[in-house]
């Protein structure tokens, strides 16, 4: 390579590499360490490396974006000292590698090219723009000029990429190192695309995503048992039927008793209203309907589809007993039988149990979430409910 080439390629890669360590760090912060404290970049609403870091966007393939950078750099800081490199014993057959500026020019076009994607992104999209993702995209710019071949057109240096890559391939030393690295590569990719293991934030994004696209009813449960009768771990979950992020965990819960190969455990639903017209403990009614849908879902009990109507309240949402009445003709309950229970004394005593219940507990607010007499709050993803589980006894 040029020394002039080499110079100002080293000085760029410096620059690059100060960048891309801030822009992990911020990842770092954002999504794994769920540090609060905002970053030197958090600006405004529009200006925001930290809003754009916690989106789907910050991650390809598992893998953190500002990774990729690392990553990048890295093999361009040896294409960089390849003429040195490939003068250490055991490692001639690097010789194949005959234009390592022409080759850092091709990575350099196709890094700024998936940038401008991303710069669009980030503007027309999630709508905040990352001042540090944009200064790694001058260093790449900058990177594709200092190693452009002077006089050539634009797609010159790729042309000489592909050409010495069809001879290079044809050295069975370097044929075997190549595709040994490729496969390494793939299989890495597939693990880290399958678990999000550098990503679990952004794996939280992704499930909350399933989640919401799921209805409960894609996962039939039927009858007043969910689970083992004779369980031993008891998960209690109480809910409000107009609460949005009861209906997301009542799908979680399900798909954990389901899908999630556990033994030992039973899913137990009561009700905590945030109605103030069953529920004393509710300074005011946000759910105006939530008293009335409770007492069905428990009067459903007595007709032995106790989930049945809990999966329909939560999925289709009705606002008067018709709507209600219409929907037990359809799961072959009867639904004069059923208004009347749910209006009877005892269903009012059970309710009112159910809310002590939950006192007893210093719940104040809905979904909340009880494993052998433990509250977790806040909605969580299937995973993390089964990890629970098995802390609280539940067997694989």
């Amino acid at each position: 390579m040029d020394k002039n080439k080499k110079k100002w390629t080293l000085i760029a890669l410096f620059i690059g590499f100060i960048i891309v360590f801030e822009a992990i760090n911020i990842y770092n912060n954002v999504n794994v360490l769920g540090t609060k404290q905002a970053s030197f970049c958090h600006i405004n609403e529009l200006i925001d490396c930290d809003g754009v870091s916690a989106t789907k966007y910050a991650v390809a393939f598992g893998i953190p974006l500002a990774v990729w950078g690392l990553f990048l750099y890295l093999f361009i800081l040896f294409l960089t000292l390849i003429d040195e490199i490939k003068t250490t014993p055991y490692l001639g057959f690097l010789k194949v590698f005959k234009n390592p500026s022409s080759y850092i020019y091709s990575l350099c076009l196709l890094a700024f090219s998936i940038s401008m994607v991303l710069a669009c992104i980030q503007i027309f999209d999630i709508q905040k723009i990352c001042i540090i993702c944009f200064a790694t995209y001058l260093v790449d710019f900058a990177l594709l000029l200092i190693n452009k071949t002077k006089g050539q057109n634009l797609l010159y240096d790729v042309k000489v990429s592909i050409q010495d890559f069809k001879e290079a391939i044809s050295v069975k030393s370097y044929a075997i190192a190549f595709f040994s690295i490729v496969l390494l590569g793939v299989c890495f990719l597939v693990f880290s695309s399958v678990t999000y293991f550098f990503a679990p934030e952004i794996k939280k994004q992704v499930e909350f995503e399933k989640i919401q696209n799921m209805k409960s009813a894609d996962i039939p449960v039927y009858g007043n048992l969910l689970g083992d009768e004779n369980a031993t771990v008891t998960a209690t979950i109480f809910s409000d039927f107009q609460c949005p992020g009861c209906s997301l965990y009542n799908r979680v819960l399900y798909k954990v008793m389901k899908q999630g190969g556990l033994k030992n455990v039973k899913l137990v639903h009561k009700n905590f209203p945030l109605d103030a017209t069953c529920n004393k403990y509710s300074i005011r009614t946000i759910h105006p309907q939530a008293c009335m849908l409770a007492k069905y879902a428990i009067a459903a009990e007595k007709q032995g589809k106790h989930w049945d109507v809990v999966t329909i309240l939560f999925d289709e949402q009705p606002t008067t007993e018709t709507q209600i009445k219409e929907m037990a003709r359809n799961l072959d309950l009867d639904p004069e039988q059923l208004q009347k229970d749910a209006r009877s004394p005892e269903v009012k005593k059970q309710l009112e149990d159910e809310i002590e219940e939950a006192m007893k507990y210093q719940i104040e607010g809905t979904p909340a979430l009880v494993i052998n007499g433990k509250q977790y709050t806040g909605l969580k993803m299937d995973y993390e409910v089964k990890e629970l589980l098995l802390k609280n006894g539940a067997k694989k």
